[in-house]
C-alpha cells in the first residue's frame, strides 16, 4: 500500500469531462474475474546495462521504443538503449544553455529525430537519433486570449495535438488543442475539458498516422482525434459493477482520486485507472488495476472479443509499460537491476 501512495503521489492528474457521445462508440466489456495470470519474471527479454554492469535508473516517467532504440525520460534525463538493452547515450544534458533543458516536461520521436519539450525553460529542441543538436524552437511564454500551453504534444495533420494546461481558474478550460508546426496555437478540439492541475501518465497515443487518442484515466471513455481534427467517443471500457462510478457523481476529481488512495475495499472491488492505451492491428490494448495489481486488457476489434491478464509482479516493481508497435512491455526492477519483459506479441 505505501508503494502505491507513493507511485500515486508522484503522478500528476488530468480529468476531463465526458461530454461527447457518437452512435459509433464500441463497447468493450471486460471480466476481471476471468483475468489470466501472468508471471512476469518469466517473461524476461534483457536487463539495462551499462559498460557490461546492470544498472538501476530511478523513476521513469516514460519510455519509448523506436527503430530498436529504447528511450527511457529517468530522474531529468533522457537515455537512449539499443536492442539488447545496452546503454548508448544521455540525449543532452540539463542545463541552461541553448542544447540543453531545465526539466523534460515530454519527449517524443518523429522521423527519426528526438524532440524534447522544456515546458519550465518554455523551447522544444530537436535532435538527430546519433545525439546531434539540431535546433530550439522557442515558446510564448505567458497564457492569454492567442495561445493555450500544452503538456504533452502527438505529431499529426503537418502539427501536433496537444493536451493543454489548466488555466487555473474557477470552472473548466479546454482539454485539447492543435498548434501548428512549430508550436503555435492555432485551435481548441471538441468541448472536452479539465478543470483542475492534475493529470496522469501521457494521455495522448498515436494510432497510425491519422488518428491519436486521448482518454482520461479516472473515466472509462477513449477519444479519438482524426486527421480533419474532429473529436468523437472512440471506446467506451465497462468492467461492470467493477467499473469506477462516472466523474460526475463526485465534487471533484480529487474526491475520486483520494478516495481510491484512502479507501482500501473500495479501490481492491473496482476496476479501472486507465494508464496507457495502444492499437496493434485488430487489437485495441489497455493497461488498468483491479485489487492493487496491474492488468493487461486486450479487444479484438474483427471478433468483438475481450480478454484481459493479471500481471504478478513477485519481487519487481512495475517501472514503465511501453510498446515497440508489434509487442507491448513491461519495464520492472528489482534489488540489482532494472528489466524489459515481453508480456503480449500481436
Amino acid at each position: 500500500m505505501r508503494r502505491l501512495l507513493l507511485i500515486l503521489g508522484a503522478i500528476i492528474i488530468c480529468a476531463c469531462n465526458d461530454k461527447y457521445s457518437a452512435n459509433d462508440t464500441i463497447e468493450i466489456m471486460v471480466d476481471v474475474e476471468t483475468s489470466q495470470n501472468v508471471t512476469l519474471s518469466d517473461l524476461k527479454t534483457f536487463s539495462f546495462t551499462h559498460n557490461n554492469q546492470p544498472m538501476l535508473v530511478g523513476t521513469i516517467s516514460k519510455c519509448i521504443v523506436a527503430d530498436n532504440i529504447y528511450y527511457i525520460a529517468s530522474n531529468n534525463r533522457l537515455m537512449s538503449f539499443d536492442e539488447k538493452g545496452r546503454f548508448i547515450t544521455y540525449i543532452s544534458n540539463a542545463g541552461r544553455a541553448n542544447n540543453e533543458y531545465i526539466g523534460i516536461s515530454d519527449f517524443w520521436v518523429y522521423d527519426g529525430n528526438i524532440y524534447i519539450y522544456d515546458m519550465n525553460g518554455k523551447k522544444i529542441m530537436e535532435f538527430s537519433k546519433d545525439n546531434k543538436f539540431i535546433k530550439n524552437t522557442p515558446l510564448k511564454q505567458l497564457a492569454n486570449e492567442e495561445f493555450i500551453p500544452f503538456s504533452h504534444l502527438v505529431p499529426l495533420t503537418n502539427g501536433y495535438i496537444g493536451k493543454c494546461v489548466w488555466n487555473g481558474m474557477e470552472g473548466s478550460s479546454p482539454a485539447l488543442a492543435f498548434y501548428d508546426s512549430e508550436y503555435n496555437y492555432v485551435h481548441t478540439l471538441g468541448n472536452l475539458t479539465i478543470n483542475c492541475g492534475l493529470r496522469l501518465g501521457y494521455p495522448l497515443y498515436k494510432n497510425g498516422d491519422d488518428e491519436v487518442f486521448y482518454w482520461n484515466p479516472l473515466g472509462t471513455m477513449i477519444y479519438g482525434i482524426d486527421d480533419k481534427l474532429e473529436v468523437c467517443d472512440k471506446y467506451h471500457i465497462s468492467f461492470g459493477n467493477k467499473t469506477y462510478p462516472p466523474l460526475g457523481n463526485f465534487v471533484d476529481d480529487y474526491e475520486l482520486l483520494n478516495k481510491y488512495k484512502n479507501d482500501n475495499e473500495w479501490r481492491t472491488n473496482h476496476a479501472g485507472f486507465i494508464a496507457y492505451v495502444w492499437q496493434i492491428k485488430n487489437s485495441l490494448i489497455f493497461t488498468f488495476m483491479y485489487q492493487d495489481i496491474p492488468h493487461l486488457g486486450i479487444y479484438n476489434i474483427k471478433s468483438k472479443k475481450t480478454q484481459s491478464h493479471k500481471i504478478d509482479m513477485g519481487d519487481l516493481v512495475l517501472k514503465q509499460w511501453c510498446s515497440d508497435g508489434k509487442s507491448i512491455f513491461i519495464i520492472g526492477e528489482d534489488e540489482s537491476e532494472i528489466s524489459l519483459f515481453k508480456v503480449l506479441s500481436i
